[in-house]
C-alpha cells in the first residue's frame, strides 16, 4: 500500500479519501478486537507518515461463508471511528447476505452494486 501511495504522489495526484473494507479473514482466524484495532492503527500511522491526511472510512466487513459475522471484529471496526483522527464509519456490508455473494464470501455483481451504493451513502455522511 505504501508503494501505491508513493506512486500516486509521484504522479502528482492527491488522495482525498480512503476506503477500508477488510475483516473477513480476521473473523475466520478469530483475531481479537484489540489486535484488529492495533493492526489497523499501525497501518494508518504508516499512511499518515507518508503525508496522507485524507479521511479513511472503515466498513463493517466480517461475513464470509458459514461465518455470518464476527462480533469482535465488528466491534473493532465500530470502535475505530474517531473524527479527530480522520476515521469515519463506512457501510455495514455484513448486512448483505449470501444472496449477494457468489461464493458465500465475495460479492456477486448485484452485491457489488449494492456495496457501491452503500459506500456512496457513507461518503455523503462523512462529508
Amino acid at each position: 500500500m505504501l508503494e501505491v501511495i508513493a506512486d500516486v504522489k509521484d504522479h502528482g495526484l492527491t488522495i482525498t479519501h480512503m476506503l477500508w473494507h477488510q475483516g473477513e479473514s480476521d473473523a475466520i482466524s478469530q483475531t481479537s478486537t484489540t489486535a484488529y484495532k492495533s493492526m489497523f492503527l499501525s497501518m494508518l500511522s504508516s499512511i499518515r507518515r507518508q503525508g496522507v491526511d485524507a479521511p479513511i472510512l472503515v466498513s463493517i466487513a466480517t461475513r464470509c461463508r458459514k461465518n455470518r459475522g464476527d462480533l469482535d471484529i465488528r466491534q473493532a471496526q465500530k470502535e475505530l471511528a474517531d473524527a479527530q483522527a480522520g476515521i469515519y464509519p463506512g457501510p455495514d456490508t455484513d448486512k448483505l447476505g449470501l444472496g449477494f455473494r457468489w461464493d458465500g464470501c465475495h460479492f456477486s455483481d448485484e452485491g457489488l452494486e449494492r456495496t457501491a451504493q452503500m459506500w456512496i451513502n457513507a461518503l455523503e455522511r462523512a462529508s
